[in-house]
């Protein structure tokens, strides 16, 4: 099902921690698509970039699928976020919501 980018649940890496990432979630009945990258800071990384796709249904995890190594190619420069703020939205820290 396509999606406007403002109608996406998005968690946006908060700017400290080993790793840059963001998630994105999509919601389908009561059941939760977490889909998310993660970029490791550090140089030695084994694997500096991960991602996968989390499943959640009334709060309980059903499934975590990881992404092959080497096959996540997103990432860094934020595009979700960066999408989001260019329809217009704005994401407080504060509350941890998208305005």
């Amino acid at each position: 099902m396509k999606r406007d980018v403002r109608e996406v649940g998005m968690t946006p890496w908060p700017g400290i921690g080993g790793s840059i990432w963001e998630e994105a979630i999509f919601v389908n009945g009561d059941v939760r698509y977490i889909v998310y990258y993660s970029i490791s800071k550090d140089p030695g990384a084994r694997n500096p970039m991960e991602g996968g796709v989390v499943v959640e249904q009334y709060g309980v995890e059903l499934a975590h699928l990881r992404c092959d190594a080497g096959s996540v190619l997103s990432g860094y420069p934020l595009p979700l976020f960066d999408a989001k703020v260019a329809a217009g939205q704005e994401y407080s820290m504060e509350t941890g919501e998208w305005e």
